[in-house]
């Protein structure tokens, strides 16, 4: 029990007043996460600009031009639909997993047969050995769509928050490592497909979501219904990558 017993299991309570306690903590869970991942994204990044060179943070960079657009598809806006019917959660459970889990198995395909072109245009043979790693943590993270948006209808951001930090900790720690081994612009790509397994496994495990009976019109309807989502995600993606694209 004690501190892992509180961390695994959200704060319950019907009344507004409880209702409204688990907000602000919810909150104050996630501003706390916020800060926290920050600290550790500088002093990682701090540590890994005077162990690796500029061309492997370029690469990188190439490489997520490639992966961003088709990292959209992997949740398709499914899990904000998932909150969004918490009520009803069980009966689209289903569809959203298998929405979610296709949808990045093809992003991940998409990614491997945009490899040449990607490899031609910015003249980076890596590539060929980077876009893979980096697409077959596509499917993997899709694995914990589902759960983690029953964690958020469950207003468990105690869980997330502390998960999503002490995940980023570790994963920069391996990152850091990877790099005083030699591994290059590799100790960036590496380390993520494991932690997306890690992450799908557990969040199954604390969340266990309730799953139905898998309708072949629930995914239709589940299609439309996260549509305007997937394309924010898009717009939102072009934006942040565009720059990259160009210069690269």
């Amino acid at each position: 029990a004690g501190f892992f017993g509180k961390l695994f299991s959200a704060d319950h309570g019907d009344s507004s007043t409880g209702l409204t306690r688990r907000v602000v903590a919810g909150v104050g869970w996630l501003l706390g996460q916020n800060v926290g991942m920050r600290v550790i994204l500088i002093a990682s990044q701090i540590a890994l600009a005077r162990i690796l060179f500029p061309s492997d943070f370029a690469i990188l960079a190439l490489a997520g031009t490639v992966t961003s657009l088709f990292e959209a598809l992997v949740s398709f806006g499914v899990d904000d639909v998932l909150v969004q019917r918490q009520r009803t959660m069980r009966y689209w459970a289903s569809p959203a997993f298998v929405t979610s889990l296709g949808l990045s198995i093809a992003s991940m395909l998409l990614v491997i047969a945009c490899m040449p072109v990607a490899v031609h245009l910015y003249e980076a043979p890596v590539l060929y050995s980077i876009l893979p790693i980096m697409a077959l943590g596509m499917p993997l993270s899709a694995l914990s769509t589902v759960p983690t948006a029953a964690l958020r209808a469950a207003l468990n951001f105690r869980f997330i928050a502390t998960y999503s930090a002490i995940e980023l900790a570790v994963g920069q720690v391996a990152v850091v490592a990877l790099a005083l081994h030699g591994f290059g612009v590799f100790s960036f790509v590496l380390p993520g497909p494991a932690l997306a397994a890690v992450r799908a496994a557990l969040f199954w495990v604390v969340a266990k979501p309730q799953m139905s009976r898998l309708r072949v019109r629930q995914l239709r309807v589940m299609g439309r219904a996260s549509s305007a989502v997937f394309g924010s995600r898009v717009i939102t993606a072009m934006v942040a990558q565009g720059d990259y694209f160009v210069l690269g």
